[in-house]
């Protein structure tokens, strides 16, 4: 507001000129809250039950509860990045292991132990051809179990640059789904981290976490409905070389609308 303001009064009378007036009263209008939507979740028991967000904190509790659609874990693997290095930050994996399953079982979800455990370091994302040898070398070995690798789990000792090449190389060029975490998280074990962890590797299997409960307003009967988003990034009027990169997400099932396929590819200039 106060930017925009300074403009129109320091402009003098350019604004005139144009046979315009900018007026320095603000206009009250009305405005109301919209009440909090009620959603579906899970029970335990494969049931679906109503909650209502939290009005002051707008948030909703998976304490107790489950996912609504829970995706079986049978086939997904480790990658420890944390095996060299500092004591502090190794993943202290047969704990780690123990709750996350735990977790499963306390949402009503079945997970198996992971069929494979590679112990790496921090350094090789730092290197393309080291990370996608990697990589390749899980994918062979897990490929050949009943139903393929699922996802693959990478624990990070922290934040690092090779992350995202670790997701470039893994779901585009090698073909493995991917959740990462850091093992001080993972370490601590708290039961926030473990709920947030479960929820991500079920989103990613194709899993339901929550639904809106009533349908969207507006679209009724009994035909499907997607939602598409497009979006266009071009370089600039003099760069002829780099490409324009095009996006497109949509949904891929209704009612429920919280699924998502997306497509990224360049465009190049003719």
């Amino acid at each position: 507001m106060y930017p925009t303001y300074n403009i129109f009064i320091g402009s003098g009378d350019h604004i005139q000129n144009f046979g315009m007036r900018v007026s320095t009263t603000m206009t009250t209008i009305l405005g109301r809250v919209i009440g909090p939507p009620e959603l579906k979740l899970g029970d335990r028991n494969g049931k679906n039950i109503k909650i209502t967000v939290d009005l002051d904190k707008c948030h909703w509790n998976l304490a107790g509860r489950s996912m609504v659609e829970g995706k079986p874990v049978e086939h997904w693997a480790i990658l420890d990045f944390t095996s060299v290095g500092p004591y502090n930050k190794k993943l202290r994996r047969k704990e780690f292991v123990e709750k996350l399953i735990a977790k499963y079982k306390k949402l009503g979800i079945f997970m198996q132990e992971p069929i494979w455990y590679e112990e790496s370091s921090m350094k090789i994302l730092s290197s393309h051809d080291l990370l996608s040898e990697l990589l390749e070398k899980i994918n062979n070995i897990c490929k050949y179990s009943q139903g393929g690798l699922q996802f693959l789990l990478c624990v990070m000792a922290y934040k690092n640059p090779g992350y995202k090449y670790l997701k470039w190389i893994s779901e585009t060029k090698v073909g493995i789904v991917t959740q990462c975490c850091l093992s001080p998280s993972a370490n601590q074990g708290d039961e926030k981290f473990y709920t947030y962890l479960s929820l991500k590797i079920n989103a990613k299997l194709g899993g339901s976490n929550v639904e809106l409960n009533n349908r969207l307003p507006h679209f009724e009967g009994d035909e499907h409905v997607m939602f598409i988003g497009a979006d266009v990034n071009h370089p600039g009027f003099r760069d002829n070389k780099s490409p324009s990169i095009v996006a497109v997400v949509a949904t891929v099932n209704w009612p429920a609308a919280n699924r998502y396929a997306a497509r990224v590819c360049p465009q190049f200039n003719r």
